[in-house]
């Protein structure tokens, strides 16, 4: 099952889209999915508003932050390189 999850980061002061293939797998983040797209371009909209959007008409479910365990994700120290996230929004 294909999840997602709002859930906070040491990187940003609010909530950011985390994302798994299988729930027996940790959060990531959803920039070190190949499954991201670009954020809309207004100032204050949260991070991973726009990848949401395309995955929940493709089926994803969203979980509860509440219902997640702060280990059961990855923090942001163990995000890929910052060129793999420029990649990501270059296109927009």
């Amino acid at each position: 099952m294909r999840e997602m999850c709002w859930l906070s980061s040491k990187r940003h002061q609010f909530l950011v889209l985390h994302l798994r293939e299988h729930s027996n797998e940790p959060w990531k983040i959803y920039t070190d999915s190949a499954h991201a797209v670009a954020d809309h371009r207004v100032p204050g909209a949260s991070k991973g508003f726009a990848t949401f959007q395309k995955l929940r008409q493709h089926g994803w479910t969203l979980i509860a932050s509440k219902q997640t365990k702060p280990s059961n994700y990855l923090e942001t120290s163990q995000f890929r390189n910052s060129q793999t996230n420029n990649k990501i929004f270059s296109s927009y």
